[in-house]
C-alpha cells in the first residue's frame, strides 16, 4: 500500500474542481458543462476520480494516494450517461469502461485505491459517448492547460493514456512523468471473451512492465 499523503483527498479534489472551473469555460453545444457530481466510484470530473468501492455512495479515501497511477481517458460520457450515473450514485461497473478497467487492474496487480481516474476533456458529449469530441480550439487549449495542472497537483508515478483519441491531444501536454498508451478498457469488453482476452493481456503486460519501471510494486509491498 502507498503511504498516505499529508493532504486529505477532499482537499486535493476540491482544489482540482476549483482550478478546473477557473481554467475551463469554453463549453458549447458540442461540449457540455458537467453540472453536479456522481457520488460514488467514477472518473473525474464526473465524480472525484478515486476508487469508492462497488456500491453506490461509497466512502471517500481519507488521504489522497501518493504517486497515484493516472488513467487518462478522453471525456466523461455523454449527458444521458452522466445523469444516469449521478442518479445511481455510481458509474456502471459491470459493463463498458469500468468492467474493462477492473480487468486491467486485476491482471496488472494494481490496487484500485492507488489510482486517479480522470479525463483530458472536462466536458460531456451531447449525443453518443463514442467517438472524438467536436471541441473548439479554445476548449482544447484550456483542457491542455488543466491536464498539466492535474498532473502537477496529483504527481502520478505513471500516466496510462487510454484510447485512440487521447494520445494526439496528450502530445501538447507538458509533463515529465513516465507515460504509456493502452487500449481503452471498453474496447476488449466489446470484443467479447475470446477476442478480448489477448487484448486485455497485452495491455495488462504493458501496465505491469511500466509499473515495475517506476517502482510501484516495490512500494506496494512495503
Amino acid at each position: 500500500m502507498w503511504m498516505p499523503t499529508n493532504e486529505r483527498s477532499t482537499t486535493v479534489i476540491d482544489d482540482l474542481f476549483s482550478t478546473m472551473n477557473g481554467v475551463v469555460d469554453a463549453y458549447d453545444e458540442n461540449a457540455k458543462r458537467i453540472r453536479g457530481r456522481v457520488n460514488g466510484t467514477s472518473f473525474f470530473p464526473g465524480g472525484i476520480g478515486l476508487w469508492r468501492g462497488l456500491n453506490p455512495q461509497g466512502p471517500i479515501l481519507d488521504d489522497f494516494p501518493v504517486k497515484p497511477i493516472m488513467f487518462l481517458g478522453h471525456n466523461f460520457d455523454n449527458e444521458d450517461g452522466f445523469n444516469r450515473s449521478k442518479h445511481n450514485r455510481i458509474e456502471p461497473l459491470n459493463t463498458g469502461t469500468w468492467k474493462g478497467q477492473q480487468i486491467y487492474m486485476n491482471m496488472a496487480d494494481i490496487n484500485p485505491p492507488d489510482c486517479f481516474f480522470t479525463n483530458f476533456y472536462t466536458a460531456l458529449q451531447p449525443g453518443s459517448s463514442v467517438g472524438e469530441m467536436l471541441a473548439s480550439e479554445t476548449l482544447k487549449k484550456q483542457c491542455t492547460q488543466f491536464c498539466e495542472y492535474q498532473i502537477e497537483r496529483t504527481d502520478p508515478c505513471l500516466i496510462a493514456v487510454m484510447g485512440k483519441f487521447v494520445p494526439d491531444l496528450f502530445t501538447h501536454v507538458k509533463h515529465s512523468v513516465h507515460c504509456i498508451e493502452i487500449d481503452h478498457p471498453a474496447y476488449p469488453v466489446r470484443r467479447g471473451t475470446v477476442l478480448g482476452k489477448p487484448i486485455f493481456e497485452h495491455n495488462a503486460n504493458k501496465l505491469r512492465k511500466a509499473l515495475e519501471t517506476v517502482g510501484y510494486y516495490a512500494r506496494k509491498s512495503q
